[in-house]
């Protein structure tokens, strides 16, 4: 979203978006290599679930990127069908992750490439595997905060000015009546 200076005019937001291919996202073929876990990402089909119960890392819970679990040195050796081993040993560990919109950098002011956003169609797509929302808005004058609201968004990641502010999940609900711990 892009801070605007404020005006008296409509305070309504006119949406764009863009779809984020599916068929890399779905078989965990990625566009970024690291030898490190970045962020907290959602992914589909559980693969990192499994990995990460697999290994013992937690993959839930406040703070879970920040503890410390899971292979603690020793032999590492990935077993496939007809007894096809593969050594890790020795092997620094490295992911392809990553979405299509991360690597052009969808959530800055200005992407790297040039990126065409939806918005001529009068129905916003919800419920889709994973889509990138845009919307801009003239803040108030003054030096009151402003509160951005997901409802309806499900989870995912925002962005304000290019600035990741962490992940929203607004459809997490208590088993209690009070404020979200997570």
């Amino acid at each position: 979203m892009v801070k605007k200076s404020g005006d008296n005019s409509s305070n309504g937001l006119t949406w764009k978006w863009k779809t984020e291919p599916k068929k890399d996202t779905m078989n965990g073929k990625g566009n970024i290599k690291v030898h490190q876990l970045l962020e907290k990402k959602e992914l589909t089909l559980d693969a990192i679930d499994y990995l990460c119960a697999t290994v013992g890392i937690a993959n839930y819970g406040a703070s879970f990127d920040e503890i410390k679990m899971g292979i603690l040195g020793g032999h590492v050796q990935l077993v496939e069908k007809n007894n096809v081993t593969m050594d890790f040993s020795n092997n620094l560990g490295s992911y392809m992750v990553g979405l299509n919109g991360e690597k052009k950098r969808l959530y800055d002011l200005q992407p790297h490439v040039s990126v065409s956003w939806n918005t001529n169609s009068p129905h916003i797509p919800i419920r889709k595997l994973i889509t990138w929302y845009k919307a801009e808005f003239k803040a108030p004058f003054g030096t009151n905060s402003i509160v951005v609201g997901f409802q309806g968004l499900g989870k995912g990641h925002a962005w304000v000015n290019g600035h990741n502010i962490d992940r929203y999940w607004a459809s997490w609900v208590t088993t209690t009546n009070g404020y979200n711990d997570i």
